[in-house]
């Protein structure tokens, strides 16, 4: 464990990065989340089905089907399967 001294100055930058759009702004989702230890989708975001096609190809790995941004526009599979009482 690392102790930082208490008279050691820290600087703060104020500066703001704007990239405009990014190479996968057409999908208008978030970036795609496996857990690879269980391999289960976490989130389905861009390139989701180049990626599914891949680990079907290679690994044998199937993922299971995007069910659409206007069903599920968040992504998250997970919260597809919350109920709400």
């Amino acid at each position: 464990m690392a102790i930082i001294p208490m008279d050691v100055g820290y600087a703060v930058a104020d500066e703001v990065v704007d990239c405009g759009l990014q190479k996968f702004h057409r999908y208008r989702r978030s970036s795609t989340i496996i857990d690879f230890r269980t391999m289960e989708v976490v989130r389905i975001g861009s390139c989701y089905e180049v990626i599914a096609e891949v680990l079907q190809r290679h690994f044998g790995v199937e993922l299971p089907p995007d069910p659409g941004l206007e069903a599920l526009p968040s992504g998250h599979l997970r919260e597809a399967q919350r109920s709400y009482n």
